[in-house]
Parts: structure tokens; C-alpha cells; sequence
């Protein structure tokens, strides 16, 4: 290895060890990292938000150990048929507490 091909590995290498270090944003801003169920909720919500039928509805989904509990207001019972399937099939949801209700 030349000269400089070894310059530019042993620069290389420095600077992925130091980086191998680096913590997440939320964790310098002394973020705790998500649970998992923490995640599977915040996945499931995110879709419902992007879900156009949802309207003006207000729901919110919270996870423990697998188990999704649904509740809010929802403008009809098609809305509210499209959210629990939306969690439903959330990777991580394996069962579904419907608290929603109809306008």
C-alpha cells in the first residue's frame, strides 16, 4: 500500500471509530429511546394521520405488550372500521381494545 492509500485508510478508520460512539438526537437532547411499543403506537398513529377518510376525528392508540387500546371520536362507523384495521395490522399489534366512538 502506498503512501497515501495508507493515509487515507488510517483517516478512514479514525473517523468510523469515532463515529461508531455517536448517540441518537433524542438521546443528546436527553431523549429516552422508544420502546417498542412506543414505536408499534407511533406507527399505527402515523398512518390513521395519513389516512384521508379518518376526517375530523380525533383518536389515539396505546400499546402495552402487544395489546392496542383505540380510543377518541370518529365522524362515522366506516371511520371507524378503517382505524382498528389500520392498527390491526401494525406489525407489533396482536390484539385490539376498540374504545372508539361514533359521531
Amino acid at each position: 500500500m502506498n503512501r497515501t492509500n495508507w493515509w487515507t485508510a488510517a483517516v478512514a478508520a479514525v473517523a468510523m471509530a469515532g463515529l461508531a460512539g455517536c448517540a441518537t438526537l433524542g438521546e443528546q437532547l436527553g431523549a429516552a429511546p422508544l420502546t417498542e411499543d412506543e414505536r408499534v403506537a407511533a406507527e399505527a398513529m402515523q398512518v390513521i394521520q395519513r389516512d384521508g377518510l379518518l376526517g375530523g376525528g380525533a383518536v389515539t392508540v396505546e400499546v402495552f405488550r402487544g395489546t392496542a387500546t383505540v380510543s377518541g371520536v370518529v365522524d362515522s362507523n366506516m371511520a371507524r372500521l378503517r382505524v382498528l384495521d389500520i392498527v390491526d395490522n401494525t406489525d407489533g399489534v396482536f390484539r385490539v381494545e376498540d374504545r372508539l366512538q361514533v359521531r
